[in-house]
């Protein structure tokens, strides 16, 4: 069990508290009590945060990102990382400006990451920034990513309208997400829909949703 106070009463002591654990099938309910903290067993996670590096150690799995510059995930000769299109061809990818450790226990790690968008020489032709939390589990090679783009440009909105293509707008073609396997991965899995089962899929592979308004 990973536990970690999240507020607390004017006494002191926990009003919420935020626990992580790996549930297993077959073995709910679970039940909460309060005692001390057991050993921890089986597979445990370890995150290494530098000022330009972060590893993490999941028991199975090793991963590498870095937590300053250009945004790029490495494990096992697989990589990933953002890319973002305007309506004129532009690319940009993810620059990281700030980045911390923000949840560090047996269980679950979490990297918060906070930047820009920008191209090889830092520019971009749009003010676009980024949030990204990655989260990293105990005896698991998967990766939970939160991405969050932000437009700090405010809407003029004139005439009191807030149609989209003001002067506050930015267009973006498309915002991407590529993993490049290992040279000797064959195929993918994947669940195109919540709660669907996952098929086996060939690569080159692609899975495209389309945004509101065009």
């Amino acid at each position: 069990l990973q536990a970690r106070t999240t507020d607390r009463w004017p006494d002191g002591s926990a009003r919420w508290a935020l626990l992580d654990w790996i549930a297993e099938a077959g073995k709910a309910p679970y039940r909460l009590a309060v005692g001390e903290a057991l050993p921890a067993e089986g597979p445990t996670v370890i995150g290494e945060h530098q000022e330009d590096r972060t590893a993490v150690s999941t028991g199975t799995s090793r991963m590498e990102l870095s937590s300053a510059g250009a945004f790029h995930l490495r494990s096992g000769g697989a990589t990933a990382g953002f890319q973002l299109t305007d309506a004129d061809g532009a690319t940009g990818s993810l620059i990281v400006a700030r980045s911390a450790l923000e949840e560090a226990g047996p269980v679950r790690v979490c990297l918060h990451l906070r930047g820009r968008v920008g191209d090889s020489d830092g520019v971009f032709p749009h003010q676009i920034e980024f949030e990204s939390r990655l989260h990293f589990f105990a005896g698991s090679g998967a990766v939970r990513v939160e991405f969050t783009i932000r437009n700090p440009r405010r809407a003029a909105h004139p005439g009191g309208l807030w149609d989209l293509g003001d002067c506050g707008s930015a267009h973006l073609a498309g915002v991407a997400f590529t993993l490049k396997p290992p040279a000797f991965d064959t195929g993918v899995r994947c669940s195109p829909e919540l709660g669907a089962p996952a098929e086996a899929f060939s690569t080159p592979f692609e899975l495209y949703q389309d945004s509101s308004g065009g």
